[in-house]
């Protein structure tokens, strides 16, 4: 499945999948243990709600997942909650997952995600 915009895929057993924002879905669930979200402009009460450690990336020529809403995102989330900001210098909109290539950024993108994860996740260093 190839994630689309700042929307992710949730299930739940039993459930038809709906589109939520990331921080949608750690606000709500809080049996997440790890989110990566790449909406900057999600709502800053969601992001203030999330249980669950958070990576926001963005890009600095992104006009719609802006970095200074990503930033007040990050800002909003607990600091009881460990959260990250990965801010990828000329990433533009759609260019830190389909397009990466595009601007040579897929590793960094990839071994920040991967590593956020395995922290969280695995409980890896």
């Amino acid at each position: 499945m190839t994630l689309r915009g700042p929307a992710v895929w949730a299930w739940r057993r039993g459930a038809v999948p709906r589109r939520v924002t990331a921080g949608d879905a750690a606000a709500q669930d809080g049996r997440l243990r790890a989110v990566l979200s790449m909406a900057g402009t999600a709502g800053h009460g969601t992001m203030a709600s999330t249980t669950a450690p958070t990576l926001i990336m963005t890009g600095t020529r992104d006009p719609i997942e802006t970095e200074q809403s990503s930033r007040a995102a990050a800002g909003a989330i607990a600091s009881t909650i460990p959260h990250e900001l990965l801010v990828v210098r000329g990433a533009r909109h759609g260019q830190l997952v389909d397009r990466c290539g595009e601007i040579g950024v897929c590793g960094l993108v990839e071994r920040r995600a991967v590593a956020f994860f395995r922290r969280f996740l695995l409980g890896a260093g």
